[in-house]
């Protein structure tokens, strides 16, 4: 991925922005390994249906936020940069 392919260089990624449902793992997935590997910047989940058990378990995971698809860029950066 390009998260893995990342590591180590001279840019890293600030911030990863996730979607719930993607084609090899769920967003939930991609987040613990990248939490466990040591990424320490902001994680956003989004996903299309959004309630409270699923916020929850994004945070669990280590998300920093949780926004519904549809976002507005501006939300979506404050999200970011919180």
């Amino acid at each position: 991925t390009l998260f893995r392919k990342s590591a180590g260089s001279d840019i890293p990624f600030d911030a990863v922005v996730l979607d719930y449902a993607m084609p090899e793992r769920d967003g939930l997935e991609v987040t613990e390994l990248i939490r466990a590997r040591g990424f320490e910047g902001a994680v956003v989940g989004v996903s299309a249906e959004l309630g409270v058990p699923e916020t929850y378990r994004w945070l669990l995971a280590g998300c920093d936020a949780v926004l519904v698809k549809g976002v507005s860029l501006a939300e979506l950066v404050a999200a970011v940069t919180k």
